[in-house]
């Protein structure tokens, strides 16, 4: 398992992922603020576009969100926004002079997340 082993520490690294949030609570409503950024565990050339510049693979999300609490019931609101970069590949090919096959995507994403509940 050598060479396998090789060419994984060839194609990935440590990586940082890291999340931050705060909240204020004011008897029965809170208001939040967050940011989740996830690095990439890719070796920084393992991926290069057809110029020869390396792909950087991220995403960042920073979130807001309300929320209302009392007597037995919460209602939660958020919403989040997604940004970064990403690749895919397919496959590969074994002829190390041919190109892999390549999907780059530039991602931007938003959400609403809303949660009801009662406690009983």
């Amino acid at each position: 398992f050598n060479s396998l082993n090789q060419s994984i520490d060839e194609a990935y690294k440590m990586t940082l992922n890291a999340r931050l949030g705060g909240e204020l609570k004011f008897k029965t409503y809170m208001f939040r603020a967050g940011f989740n950024f996830m690095g990439s565990p890719y070796v920084k050339d393992f991926i290069v576009d057809e110029s020869g510049k390396p792909i950087r693979n991220w995403r960042m999300t920073p979130s807001l969100g309300v929320g209302y609490r009392d007597k037995g019931f919460f209602l939660d609101l958020s919403y989040l926004h997604s940004f970064g970069n990403s690749f895919h590949v397919p496959y590969t090919l074994e002829d190390p002079n041919i190109g892999v096959p390549l999907a780059l995507n530039k991602i931007t994403n938003g959400q609403v997340v809303a949660t009801v509940g009662f406690k009983f």
